[in-house]
């Protein structure tokens, strides 16, 4: 039985696997040194540097995001009756009663208008604002003042 030797080849230059290179060394393929390149080592440590700054991200995220969650359920276990508040949709409101086995409380959201609503719902508690000054004959003047002037000259021309 006849054994045939099978060649392999680099694929960089063609040359058959264990040639020697110029300098009469043997190498892998006749093109590849089997010493460790120094940009190897770099690349591992900018690689595990990277993929730890990551990890730091995402978890300093989550604990920035865990404290937010503890202030939103500690201000909805502090509602009482009273307090204004602004739910998830936009629906403000004041609180008439709440029933924290249910997580459910109650919402007077206008003169004789009261909601169910859940204690999830609750997105923030609302400052009392200073009523807003009413407008003046003043601002009425400027803003009309302001307003572009519309050319009707050229539509009763037509």
């Amino acid at each position: 039985m006849l054994s045939r030797r099978m060649d392999t080849y680099c694929i960089y230059d063609s040359t058959p696997s264990g040639t020697l290179n110029p300098r009469d060394e043997r190498h892998g393929c006749g093109c590849e040194s089997e010493t460790m390149d120094p940009n190897f080592l770099v690349n591992v440590i900018m690689t595990i540097v990277f993929f730890a700054a990551i990890f730091w991200i995402f978890t300093s995220a989550k604990k920035n995001q865990q404290k937010q969650l503890e202030a939103l359920q500690a201000m909805r276990r502090a509602l009482v009756p009273g307090d204004q508040v602004m739910t998830a949709s936009g629906v403000y409101g004041t609180v008439v009663s709440t029933d924290f086995e249910n997580n459910k409380l109650q919402l007077q959201i206008a003169e004789g208008v009261v909601i169910t609503a859940s204690m999830n719902a609750i997105l923030n508690l609302v400052e009392e604002e200073a009523p807003a000054a009413p407008l003046t004959e003043d601002v009425y003047e400027a803003t009309a003042s302001e307003a572009p002037a519309s050319d009707t000259s050229s539509d009763t021309a037509k």
